[in-house]
């Protein structure tokens, strides 16, 4: 079953994220002006501002005249995906199987 609860459209106040309705604190009550923590914290998760990406990635990602950067831009998903399941230290135990099925981490 699908239950369509809609977009999110409230904004946390803190953090100024998009929010849905059913997100909000206090679920007990209706109210016209939610309040949110999932985001945050209540205002108690403060994000530093992101530095500026090298120089090369800008262009790859904002320069919508090179072929490079058109290129990128047309395949970011599949790059996104290709790095999502990789996993810079994964240690195998080879102790409880031997080789004769999938890896257990």
């Amino acid at each position: 079953m699908y239950a369509d609860i809609g977009d999110p459209l409230f904004i946390c106040k803190e953090y100024i994220a998009y929010m849905w309705y059913e997100e909000r604190i206090n679920k007990n009550r209706r109210s016209t002006n939610p309040t949110f923590h999932m985001c945050c914290g209540n205002g108690k998760v403060q994000l530093p501002t992101l530095k500026d990406p090298p120089i090369v990635l800008q262009r790859l990602l904002f320069d919508n005249e090179s072929k490079e950067s058109k290129n990128y831009q047309n395949h970011i998903r599949t790059y996104n995906m290709m790095f999502a399941f990789t996993s810079p230290e994964a240690k195998v135990d080879t102790t409880f199987n031997n080789g004769k099925g999938p890896p257990n981490l």
